[in-house]
């Protein structure tokens, strides 16, 4: 959102080759990672990047892989049954970070895997949310962000619960302004079953 006809187009072709890209489940996320970027280096020539992050949950195991291409980096939030959630629990899914899709034609990209228990959430999100304005000029920033996302959390775990007090901190931050980014975000909760 608000980025123009060049980087529509390479949306276009992201899309375009993640949906090829699914039609072979058993590709490893870094030569996923690889495909898109060349894919989007030749549709723009380095000239549009696009910053991407994919993840792939195995529900039998609980690990959780994934590859980061200049993304804002997801937030785990581990279940803990004994104590409220502070700031300091988050951990950012950070332990890798390759460069944007696009930047160059032969760009590499490292997977890593995580272990999930239980109870655990991750928020996916664009960095049109922390980078909202409000009417002040203010941004929202990671840390009112978060802050938000971990009082939520704390009052109740369920992910409709969270999502709504999401929004309503994000529409009064925004309050009227308008938008100048996608305000793009989703939650995860690993719910065991059989």
């Amino acid at each position: 959102t608000g980025h123009g006809v060049p980087a529509a187009l390479v949306t276009s072709a992201a899309k375009s080759a993640s949906a090829v890209i699914e039609e072979f489940p058993d590709i490893e996320l870094s030569t996923v990672m690889g495909l898109l970027n060349k894919a989007i280096y030749q549709t723009a020539k380095s000239k549009v990047n696009m910053t991407f992050f994919v993840a792939c949950f195995d529900s039998q195991t609980g690990e959780l892989s994934y590859c980061n291409a200049s993304h804002d980096p997801p937030m785990l939030f581990k279940e803990k049954d004994d104590a409220p959630l502070k700031l300091g629990d988050v951990i950012h899914l950070m332990d890798t970070n390759g460069p944007r899709l696009g930047e160059k034609p032969k760009s590499k990209y490292e997977m890593k895997t995580i272990q999930l228990s239980p109870g655990d959430r991750i928020i996916f999100y664009t960095d049109g949310v922390t980078e909202l304005i409000g009417p002040d000029g203010s941004q929202l920033g990671e840390r009112k962000f978060l802050r938000h996302m971990v009082k939520a959390c704390n009052s109740d775990s369920s992910i409709d619960t969270v999502m709504s007090a999401l929004g309503e901190a994000v529409a009064n931050h925004r309050q009227d302004q308008i938008l100048e980014d996608d305000v793009t975000y989703f939650w995860f909760k690993y719910n065991k079953t059989g």
